[in-house]
């Protein structure tokens, strides 16, 4: 649970002191094709390879 707030809270930093665009507004289920948004990973395993193999994080957790 502490890694995940972690993550969230850097995610939220490095979009709002980049003034990142988080894209259009989703209303309802954001899984709806019409919104074509990337599927989050399936599997505890898919998403630690998919944080492993991140670059930004790693600058907020210490890990470069």
């Amino acid at each position: 649970p502490t890694m995940v707030i972690a993550v969230i809270l850097a995610g939220m930093h490095l979009g709002l002191t980049n003034n990142i665009d988080a894209g259009e507004k989703v209303w309802g289920n954001a899984f709806e094709k019409q919104y074509n948004l990337p599927p989050l990973p399936a599997t505890l395993a898919e998403a630690q390879a998919l944080f492993e193999h991140g670059k930004l994080l790693k600058r907020y957790l210490n890990e470069a």
